[in-house]
Parts: C-alpha cells; sequence; structure tokens
C-alpha cells in the first residue's frame, strides 16, 4: 500500500517521535520533522504499515497527515 505523508511545519514540535520509529523516512530538522521521501512511502508489510497508522495518531500535535492510496486519512 502506498501512503502521502505530509507534515503541518507549523504546529510541528520537533519532538522526535517519527523520526525514532521510522528513521529511514523521517529526519528532524531545527523546528520539525521532515519526511525524507519525495514519492509516496510504499508499506509491503502490514506489520510496518499498522505502525505508520498508529504513528499519525500518536504525533502530540496531530503534525503529520498520514494518507493511503485508497485516500484514507490515518490519522
Amino acid at each position: 500500500m502506498k501512503y502521502r505523508i505530509e507534515i503541518d511545519k507549523d504546529v510541528c514540535i520537533a519532538c522526535g517521535l517519527c523520526e525514532h520509529q521510522f528513521p529511514n523516512y523521517f529526519t528532524i530538522g531545527r523546528s520539525h520533522a521532515e519526511y525524507l521521501g519525495s514519492q509516496p512511502l510504499t508499506v509491503e508489510d502490514e506489520v510496518t504499515a499498522e505502525r505508520l497508522d498508529r504513528l499519525g495518531q500518536e504525533c502530540p500535535t496531530s503534525a503529520l497527515l498520514i494518507v493511503s492510496s485508497s485516500s484514507t486519512v490515518l490519522r
């Protein structure tokens, strides 16, 4: 499944939760997180998909918008 990742940089507090859980996909800049990819994220296994679903819900400021290829907002 493919996911589109968006980060609301106005509300992100750079807490590092996304980078900690997915260091290959996120990095923390000076003031906010950044998604390292330029294309939608493709997830092949169900465990990773579930973790990504939870990440959108666990972001303390709801700065992450994670949308599946079926246009379902997971945050």
